[in-house]
């Protein structure tokens, strides 16, 4: 197993826990009219939809970043990205431009093919692989571009 040279935990903004909160009750106020109503099919929807959106909340609540000895690999919700060193032709400290994503979270853009992945504004790293782009960001990015350059370099 390689050692891990940085992790980073950054949780999202708390807007979105508050969508969650609103969301939740609703299917709890819509519950409880099926109940008044008598539409018992309406209920087990409404927990059902209740749960979904409780497992959905809570993988997407942060996104992790691990830089290894030859990879960075960033985890968020149900997804992962593995970016080897090796495919790596440049790195840049960057900040991370809203308008050209549209938001948060796991982004693409359509006129330059790039991704981001980003749970807050900020700076963040630029990476330059063959015929793709990848902004994630991170709390130290800095610290980040140190460790990731410096195996470049070798």
């Amino acid at each position: 197993m390689a050692a891990i040279l940085y992790n980073d935990r950054q949780s999202t903004y708390p807007v979105f826990f508050i969508i969650f909160v609103i969301e939740c009750l609703l299917c709890a106020g819509l519950s409880v009219y099926a109940y008044i109503q008598g539409d018992f099919d309406v209920i087990i929807v409404s927990l059902i939809a209740l749960v979904i959106l409780g497992i959905i909340f809570v993988s997407f609540l942060w996104m992790q970043v691990f830089v290894y000895d030859d990879r960075l690999t960033v985890r968020y919700g149900f997804f992962n990205k593995t970016i080897f060193f090796k495919d790596i032709r440049k790195i840049t400290v960057e900040p991370y431009d809203f308008w050209k994503y549209g938001g948060w979270g796991i982004r693409w853009n359509w006129t330059d093919h790039s991704t981001a992945w980003v749970t807050r504004s900020g700076v963040g790293i630029q990476m330059h692989m063959d015929r793709k782009a990848c902004f994630i960001s991170v709390r130290e990015p800095e610290k980040v571009f140190t460790i990731v350059h410096g195996r470049l370099a070798q």
